[in-house]
């Protein structure tokens, strides 16, 4: 059973590795920059020191589920024209074809949901036409490039030239694919992870059945994953372009105002120089004018940036955040809300507003803007503070310059808002050219360290472990059904169980015969069955040594225990040591013993149990188990045969043998059914129950033990018949 159970589950293993379509891995590693900063960009470049382009950290976590999102995969199956799978049919299973295999190529216009039901076939007639089979619709010819119309959506077939013959007649199957769905599919196949903790390196794996496919795959992936990286990054740049154009805009007008303003000035009051006084209080008031004047800038830009937060249509705008603000929480918050924008804008290419992710994200962007707004009012009113304090300050050298021209002070005003108006012009026009610089500098963020590699060997399903399941298999699972059956079977297996169940003592047990093998004794003389038979002799002999032992009934407590060919096989092991032996088959209800003699007696002991009486020895016939051994068939049925038996007639029959033969084998119907062998028991020296392991059932050794212990036999013993071991 072990041998058929493991040979069975080798072949089941080597079908389903056959039918199983194999899987290789695809890998890349991808160095992504700005993990954890590393080289600060700008201590080599002081013109992108405020820029945070080159400054904002990228976290890998974040970058391994962007790789991932099936935004990036749909993008991807897209610009590979995989919404259509080609096939051709193999021994075991379907092979799919890609490349330069594919003779068509088929571009899908509208696909409905349930297109991955409808598998169709395209069978190639000639250079122009082929025909279509699909289960609905049966079979359709059309030409290459004409659309074709089903109910699961349009699509157009096209050649792919050289490919096709003039006339073919090639099948190929086609499974039409709807892209969400095999982008969520891919998504379960691609891994993507960092290559350590420490490294800025993370590796793309790919599971795919084709290995050009699965390098295409990977490949474009990184492509599209740079593209859209790259396009996030210049978004933001050109959005703080647009944003200081509309300041400098504004700045200009201003500046043009106070220059003219103070060209009016100069030419109605003739103003030439400066007095000596008045040189000596600027130089003093200067250093507050410069503190004064970094404090309108801050303030101007954070009043800007308050007016851009809260103008209409910037719920929805990236925030300028390089505009050289000093107060970190602040930088960090509009960081923050230009990480999200992003986020949303980067769900919407694929969403609803109303999904709630979208939604979610919109009630941050709320939170954060309210929160920036806040800061912002902090921060305007600590620098209004100060600037009311340098303002207090500039009035007191302002007091003392009293005695000095009211021309000159109001001049000196006049100058002090032209240089503040030009000092924040400047400012973002380098601003400005920072960011353009940055604009045109920006690539990719990412570098390939190793290129897309194809696994040599499949890895699924894997050979080595299937075929050891297949091992562990066949070997358990007939242990498992071997131990079940002996939990639910109550056939006693083995003499240790016999011993258990029954206090009987066995006086021998003789193994299983070959298929075929029945007098092994007689006819395969030294075989290991027939020298079992002369052990299972010298046993009986030596359990019988107590006592009288010429009559021997032989029993069972059902049918098909073997008990015929026990005892035909125990006399003729007999005979070999020149015992004289008689077989009489006493079994007068399914007598056996004349078939496994190869003979057909039709007188037996029924006849002498029905007859006025004689001698018993014409009813006795010579055997092929030797010379010494004589035996005696039952004869007719007989219609009572437990009356029989309890007649006189069948003492008088084993009376006038005894004087003729050493040792007189009994044979009796089962006495676990029938009660015959009980009405001979007066008439034996010793009753031998077989038991066939495996077979006989532990009630049945409850009938040997009740024989046993009624004392109806004057000795019971247990032979066992059929054992492994």
């Amino acid at each position: 059973m072990f041998a058929l159970g493991l040979g069975l589950a080798l072949v089941l293993a080597a079908v389903f590795l056959a039918v199983t379509t194999p899987k290789y891995t695809v890998t890349s590693k991808l160095l992504i920059r700005g993990i954890d900063r590393g080289p600060d960009f700008s201590a080599s470049n002081p013109a992108f020191k405020d820029l945070d382009i080159f400054n904002a950290t990228t976290s890998i976590e974040n970058e391994t589920e962007a790789l991932k999102s099936r935004f990036l995969l749909r993008q991807v199956l897209t610009e590979l024209s995989l919404n259509a799978s080609y096939f051709a049919e193999g021994t075991w299973r379907k092979e799919e074809l890609y490349g330069p295999e594919v003779p068509i190529r088929v571009v899908v216009r509208t696909l409905a949901p349930a297109a991955a039901k409808h598998p169709i076939a395209v069978h190639l007639k000639d250079a122009n036409t082929f025909e279509i089979e699909d289960e609905e619709a049966g079979r359709s010819t059309h030409r290459y490039g004409q659309e074709v119309k089903k109910p699961y959506g349009r699509f157009t077939v096209l050649s792919a030239g050289a490919a096709v013959p003039a006339s073919s007649n090639r099948t190929v199957l086609v499974q039409l694919h709807s892209l969400p769905t095999l982008a969520e599919d891919y998504s379960h196949d691609l891994t993507v992870e960092p290559v350590n903790k420490k490294a800025a390196v993370v590796e793309i794996i790919l599971l795919e059945a084709v290995p050009a496919k699965g390098t295409a795959i990977v490949n474009k992936l990184i492509e599209v994953y740079n593209r859209e990286n790259k396009a996030d990054r210049n978004a933001l740049a050109e959005n703080t372009i647009r944003f200081i154009d509309s300041r400098l805009l504004a700045l200009s007008g201003e500046l043009t105002d106070v220059e003219k303003k103070v060209e009016t000035f100069k030419s109605q009051n003739a103003v030439t120089n400066v007095t000596q006084e008045a040189a000596i209080y600027g130089e003093e008031a200067k250093n507050v004018n410069k503190q004064l004047a970094d404090v309108t800038i801050q303030l101007d830009v954070l009043e800007s940036l308050q007016r851009y937060l809260t103008r209409p249509g910037s719920k929805t705008s990236l925030a300028p955040s390089n505009l050289g603000l000093q107060d970190q929480t602040l930088l960090a918050l509009l960081a923050k809300f230009n990480e999200l924008q992003l986020e949303r804008d980067r769900m919407l290419r694929t969403t609803q507003p109303d999904n709630p992710l979208v939604v979610n994200i919109d009630e941050q962007l709320s939170d954060l803007r309210g929160n920036i707004l806040e800061n912002l009012r902090t921060i305007k009113t600590g620098l209004s503070l100060t600037r009311s304090t340098l303002e207090a300050r500039s009035g007191q050298f302002d007091a003392n310059t009293r005695q000095v021209p009211t021309i000159e002070r109001k001049l000196q005003s006049i100058n002090r808002q032209q240089g503040v108006k030009q000092g924040i012009y400047l400012y973002l026009l380098q601003k400005r050219e920072e960011a353009a610089l940055s604009l045109a500098a920006t690539g990719s963020n990412t570098r390939v360290l190793d290129p897309a590699l194809i696994s040599k060997k499949p890895v699924k399903p894997s050979k080595p472990i299937v075929y050891l399941l297949a091992v562990l298999a066949g070997l358990l699972l007939p242990l498992a059904f071997v131990s079940a059956k002996g939990l639910l079977s109550d056939a006693v297996e083995t003499r240790a169980a016999v011993a258990q169940r029954s206090a009987v003592p066995v006086a021998g047990q003789v193994g299983r015969l070959r298929p075929g093998q029945l007098l092994p004794v007689a006819e395969d003389a030294g075989s290991p069955q027939a020298e079992a038979y002369h052990y299972l002799r010298a046993d009986v002999l030596a359990a019988l040594a107590g006592g009288p032992a010429q009559v021997l009934l032989l029993t069972a407590g059902q049918a098909n225990e073997g008990q015929t060919v026990v005892a035909l096989n125990l006399a003729a092991s007999l005979g070999q040591v020149g015992k004289r032996v008689a077989v009489v088959n006493f079994n007068l209800r399914t007598p056996h013993l004349g078939k496994y003699l190869a003979a057909n007696n039709a007188a037996g002991v029924s006849n002498y149990l029905n007859g006025p009486g004689g001698p018993s020895a014409p009813l006795m016939n010579s055997s092929s188990l030797g010379p010494n051994v004589q035996w005696m068939d039952a004869g007719p049925l007989a219609p009572n045969p437990t009356g029989l038996m309890a007649s006189g007639r069948a003492q008088e029959l084993l009376a006038g043998l005894k004087p003729q033969f050493d040792h007189i084998l009994v044979l009796t119907a089962p006495v676990g059914q029938v009660a015959d062998a009980l009405s001979l028991a007066p008439l034996v020296d010793a009753c031998l129950y077989v038991v066939r392991l495996g077979h006989a059932r532990a009630a049945h050794l409850d009938v040997a033990t009740g024989l046993a212990a009624g004392g109806q036999f004057r000795r019971v013993f247990l032979v066992l018949n059929d054992g492994l071991a």
